[in-house]
């Protein structure tokens, strides 16, 4: 390996480095997009290496590709004998690689929602909560739960805003809906058309969905206040909160909820621990006097 000062990686050999299409936390990219880009690379140079993993797994490969994946394609394009790459510890994890993958991906703004979306299941495709998996991205919650929930959408939804003729202002509107397919269907495509005729009718069009969400609801069914502390557990809001919405829902009578709430007022009570810290200063002060 040649050592590229100006890059503080390597030189690889193109054809030593294996590609897993599979790997990718980003859908597969057309011919079209990979000329683009190797036309660029042809005027400017590649302004961001890859990332590999040393690997023996598929000889005569030396590493396995990482993170990069269109701009292999486009240096192999371009028929480049060697191309810079940083090189990962060799024993690093599955789960961290996907991770390296996804937050170089990420922080190259190169995902739309639904790459976005999908590269969070690829990563933990044994579920965590929005919490724990914004926490492992260092992305807010909200962030994490609105992809997570798009991918409860329709199809033809999800490529709307795979596509970018949705953004993720109009999520929300549509996600409040996700329970009911054909209403999320005709909300979203509602916003489309608002959205070609201009961004301010796209934007009425939001806030007149909201509006008639909030008045035309109404009482919650049992199945959608049970929908709801699913999400609270997700989010990893427990105890009181959960336990009052499974009352509304009949999941535990008024019996144990009143049980609940007592014991959280003999628990909390406002001012409690103030005055017990203060009697225990003016036993200590008692004592002392004497």
């Amino acid at each position: 390996m040649e050592l590229l000062p100006e890059y503080s990686t390597y030189a690889i050999l193109t054809d030593k480095i294996w590609v897993d299409p599979d790997f990718n936390c980003r859908d597969r990219f057309t011919p079209e997009s990979v000329k683009s880009l190797a036309d660029d690379i042809q005027a400017s140079g590649l302004s961001y290496p890859l990332l590999v993993q040393p690997w023996d797994q598929h000889p005569p490969h030396n590493y396995r590709l990482i993170a990069g994946f269109r701009r292999h394609a486009a240096c192999r394009l371009l028929r480049m004998v060697k191309v810079p790459a940083m090189v990962t510890e060799k024993d690093i994890t599955e789960f961290e690689a996907h991770k390296l993958n996804l937050m170089e991906n990420l922080e190259r703004k190169d995902l739309n929602l639904l790459e976005e979306a999908k590269g969070i299941m690829k990563l933990f495709p044994r579920g965590a909560t929005a919490r724990e998996i914004a926490k492992e991205l260092n992305k807010p919650v909200a962030w994490v739960y609105r992809r997570l929930r798009l991918l409860d959408l329709p199809l033809d939804v999800q490529l709307m805003f795979a596509s970018g003729r949705l953004v993720q202002n109009d999520l929300d509107v549509v996600l409040a809906l996700r329970d009911d397919p054909e209403a999320a269907r005709a909300a979203a495509c509602e916003i489309l058309d608002a959205r070609l005729v201009s961004p301010t009718e796209a934007r009425r069009v939001r806030t007149r969905l909201q509006r008639g969400r909030y008045v035309t609801d109404g009482r919650k069914t049992k199945s959608q206040i049970g929908k709801m502390i699913g999400v609270m557990f997700e989010l990893g809001i427990h105890g009181l909160p959960t336990r009052v919405a499974a009352w509304c829902a009949g999941g535990i009578s008024d019996d144990q909820l009143t049980a609940d709430l007592t014991r959280y007022a003999v628990r909390y009570k406002p001012g409690q621990t103030r005055k017990r810290k203060k009697s225990v200063k003016s036993e200590e002060n008692a004592a002392g006097d004497g």
